[in-house]
């Protein structure tokens, strides 16, 4: 995941967009929790939470719960993009998200 002004950080989980410049970020999860209640997932750029583009289902212990999104965002200069797991309880999450700058300041 590292392409012109897009570069992963150390902890492999927060992609750093160092360029200005328009992004399309997809995401796509896979939770199973261990308990009866709700999952979901946050897009997060920089420091605000994007909350138009969030996941977020019922869930029962066990079962998988699958999610999906794209969106657009304009970062003015450095940021991070990475998502947050938000459930009533704890679960087993994969996925993987990808971005692309498409247009330049």
């Amino acid at each position: 995941m590292v392409g012109e002004g897009i570069s992963l950080s150390a902890d492999a989980s927060t992609v750093l967009l160092t360029e200005p410049g328009l992004y399309s970020l997809s995401y796509t999860v896979q939770c199973r929790p261990e308990e009866d209640g709700a999952v979901g997932v946050l897009p997060v750029l920089g420091e605000g939470a994007l909350t138009e583009s969030e996941f977020a289902a019922p869930a029962q212990a066990g079962v998988l719960q699958s999610g999906s999104g794209t969106y657009y965002e304009f970062s003015p200069s450095t940021a991070q993009a990475r998502l947050l797991y938000q459930g009533t309880g704890p679960a087993q999450v994969t996925g993987g998200l990808v971005v692309s700058r498409i247009y330049d300041r």
